[in-house]
């Protein structure tokens, strides 16, 4: 790495790839890894993603503190409008904004945080 001839990224990968492949075996290394790529460097949707019931009407603010990942209103209204919460890849930006989901909707919160979302 000193010579810059291979990536540190590369690197991490690999041992990531190891580490998984040694606790569990090869073929979940291999989805580990295709899924890191998807998911981090490509940007699109997981496979596996936890599944959230809600209102078919409902507030942003209410909807980003359903899904219990956040600690509070004020960190969920803050996080809307930074524009970290999209669903469907559209950004929502007031948090008090009625929402109507009509089920399998995607809602991303941040980079690493997915739900799936349906009504009940």
């Amino acid at each position: 790495m000193k010579n810059n001839s291979i990536n540190p990224r590369d690197v991490k990968m690999r041992l990531a790839y190891e580490i998984v492949k040694f606790f569990h075996n090869e073929e979940k290394a291999e989805y580990a890894q295709n899924e890191f790529i998807k998911v981090f460097q490509k940007k699109n949707i997981p496979d596996e993603m936890k599944e959230i019931i809600v209102e078919k009407n409902i507030s942003a603010i209410d909807l980003v503190m359903k899904t219990k990942s956040v600690s509070s209103r004020s960190e969920a209204k803050r996080l809307i409008n930074q524009g970290a919460v999209k669903i469907n890849d559209v950004k929502i930006d007031d948090p008090f904004q009625l929402l109507e989901i009509n089920g399998d909707e995607v809602l991303r919160i941040g980079k690493r945080r997915f739900f799936k979302l349906n009504t009940n």
